[in-house]
């Protein structure tokens, strides 16, 4: 099952309280000030959301929004 990129950006939004117009693909997380415990709720935030197997070893390797973008899809 995957996810629409507007639901990821919101994810990420969500947990940065930044305006999404502010995130696209090419973005990059660590720019955005995410950090590897962001990266790991995200990942459960992907789990839940999704269904998705997204333990904390994948979520910290994710360097663009495109990255978890082609994960969730």
């Amino acid at each position: 099952m995957g996810g629409n990129p507007a639901e990821v950006k919101a994810m990420i939004t969500g947990l940065l309280g930044v305006d999404v117009a502010g995130i696209d693909d090419s973005s990059v997380l660590t720019e955005l000030g995410i950090n590897k415990l962001i990266l790991v709720e995200l990942g459960a935030q992907i789990e839940e959301k999704y269904r998705l197997d997204c333990p904390p070893e994948i979520a910290v390797g994710f360097i663009t929004v495109a990255d978890i973008l082609e994960f969730v899809k």
